[in-house]
């Protein structure tokens, strides 16, 4: 993997090959890395920050976000708070875990409901149609 100070022209400019995936490291913040991913098939290609630490003994990577969220500056300081807590000791992906909302379950009614809010409601579906559906699924398929 190649080592790079990074600077804000070089993130912006950056491209890869179509499928390729190249991790850059800086060395300004040790474990910072800038995945920069070629397009492949009709998706265009993505850069992401990531950071690289050691948390009980096990190499750990843990994504920062994309590039459109987080410029150079906020990631060296994201990377480093990250390090940090992992040399305390501490698991930065539970931290992250414990601010992350909590989705329901994935019981059958809650797919139901999920699949009739994105589906039928949200696609303008007739009323009468969104009917005929919740009582298909309804009848055979949530009373088991």
């Amino acid at each position: 993997m190649p080592r790079k100070k990074l600077t804000a022209v070089f993130v912006e400019k950056r491209q890869e090959p179509a499928g390729a995936r190249v991790d850059y490291f800086d060395t300004i913040v040790p474990g910072l890395a800038l995945r920069v991913s070629g397009p492949a098939g009709s998706s265009a290609g993505s850069k992401s920050w990531a950071v690289f630490y050691r948390h009980r003994g096990k190499l750990v990577r843990d994504t920062i976000g994309s590039v459109e969220k987080f410029d150079l500056a906020q990631a060296r300081d994201q990377a480093r708070a990250l390090q940090q807590l992992a040399a305390k000791g501490e698991d930065p992906r539970e931290r992250k875990k414990a601010g992350a909302p909590e989705r329901p379950a994935d019981t059958i009614e809650n797919v139901v409901d999920l699949f009739m809010d994105r589906y039928m409601k949200a696609k303008g579906r007739s009323p009468r149609y969104i009917v005929e559906t919740r009582r298909n699924f309804a009848n055979p398929v949530l009373p088991r």
